[in-house]
């Protein structure tokens, strides 16, 4: 699994794919075949947890491309991906700080998704920092899970 755990230590957010790209069967075409995931996003006052969420494999490496680039990208500037699960089931929001070389992390879960419609209506969010390491390693690690 894939882990970004904040510099303070009391954020932990997760993705692990419950099947790889490569056990999976291409229906028509990447874009209409999905792999479930495991989500979880554990703060000091709640815990998000559910393995109800899929993402096609289109949208799993158009991530990991994008998450690579802002690994790569230029230490002399700033730069932001933002992700949203065609779904809506979560959006991630990936900022390089050039000034700090830091990563800014902001999850957003869609609450709906998470209690099968019993609240909905709104998504739940946190912003976080992390160091250029950590979040290589999640990339890597994100990479290496979903081949």
């Amino acid at each position: 699994m894939a882990t970004l755990i904040n510099d303070e230590q009391n954020i932990n957010f997760t993705i692990d794919f419950l099947k790889r790209i490569k056990d999976t069967i291409i229906i028509n075409d990447e874009s209409e075949t999905f792999i479930p995931f495991i989500l979880k996003l554990v703060t000091p006052e709640k815990m998000y947890n559910t393995d109800k969420f899929v993402m096609s494999v289109r949208e799993i490496k158009y991530l990991i491309e994008n998450l690579n680039h802002v690994l790569h990208v230029s230490h002399q500037e700033d730069y932001t991906f933002d992700y949203y699960n065609s779904e809506a089931l979560f959006e991630m929001i990936v900022s390089f700080l050039s000034e700090d070389l830091l990563i800014e992390i902001m999850i957003w879960i869609n609450i709906g998704a998470l209690n099968n419609g019993d609240k909905y209506g709104y998504d739940e969010g946190y912003r976080f920092i992390v160091d250029l390491d950590t979040f290589e390693k999640f990339v890597i690690q994100l990479e290496r899970e979903s081949k």
